[in-house]
């Protein structure tokens, strides 16, 4: 597991910014809905005081071998015919897309890095090739890894910096078929990963939750120790085809798409608190 940093200036004490996290894209398939992904890089790609993180799974990487996922029909009609001409390379393919799209929409001061996937992964571990690799070599961002820390030092002028940090982690099956089994394996996990943010993605859902502390002097709920959250998704779980989907045999549930979006407000006093809040 890395450790990654970044320093990020500001000018103002509860000077506000937007954290907007990302995953489970899957392009590469018919049930990709890439129109929402590029919607979500044009409000947010260049925006000020706007930092992206991706949490993997950005490109589907299914090939002919995957036996359990592999349907000729759900691979994106993109892929396989460009110019005229029949392609066969379609991790090459997915990998290009992402890249042209990212650097056409998303500053690179932006990025904060990309995070590996379970899909990317596999293309690593059976085709000596990673996907995630090449990406950011191309876009000049972080390879987070599977499991990752990324300390935000936050540092204004004539001062030292206040640190707020963010856990990743792709995301481990069980209870993906339910919303309450989602949301207890990640918060337990949570527990023992000391950061003020728990990202999570690979069960194609999307919620916050945050974790609150209670102060042993008054009784009282004081504030949150840390958010929880689950990524979201682009990837839709049924197909307009009446030849079925993975995820439709395997029995997941509908989710609704998109992502996570976390408003950070710098502390307002020397040694104060960051402030958070989470919307979907």
């Amino acid at each position: 597991m890395r450790v990654h940093s970044r320093s990020i200036p500001y000018k103002k004490p509860g000077e506000k910014f937007t954290l907007v996290p990302f995953s489970d894209l899957h392009y590469g398939t018919t049930l990709c809905e890439k129109g929402r992904f590029i919607e979500m890089l044009k409000e947010y790609g260049r925006a000020k005081n706007t930092l992206l993180i991706g949490n993997g799974d950005y490109l589907d990487c299914i090939v002919s071998r995957d036996g359990k996922r592999f349907r000729p029909e759900a691979i994106d009609p993109e892929l396989m015919m460009v110019n005229g001409e029949i392609q066969g390379d379609w991790i090459d393919g997915e990998v290009n897309w992402f890249c042209d799209i990212m650097q056409k929409h998303v500053s690179p001061d932006n990025l904060l890095g990309l995070g590996t996937g379970n899909h990317e992964d596999m293309i690593l571990k059976y085709h000596s090739s990673d996907p995630v690799k090449r990406i950011a070599r191309r876009l000049n961002a972080p390879r987070l890894g599977y499991t990752w820390f990324y300390h935000l030092h936050f540092k204004r002028p004539g001062t030292g910096y206040q640190r707020l940090t963010v856990f990743g982690h792709h995301g481990f099956g069980g209870g993906g078929r339910t919303e309450g089994g989602t949301v207890t394996k990640y918060c337990r996990h949570a527990e023992r990963y000391e950061a003020d943010i728990c990202l999570y993605g690979h069960d194609h859902d999307m919620w916050v939750k945050p974790i609150v502390n209670i102060d042993g002097g008054t009784g009282r709920v004081w504030g949150n120790k840390k958010y929880v959250i689950d990524t979201g998704t682009f990837m839709k779980t049924h197909g307009d085809d009446i030849i079925p989907t993975y995820p439709e045999i395997a029995g997941y549930p509908p989710r609704n798409l998109g992502y996570p979006v976390i408003e950070i407000t710098t502390p307002t006093s020397k040694g104060g608190r960051f402030h958070l809040k989470g919307t979907v």
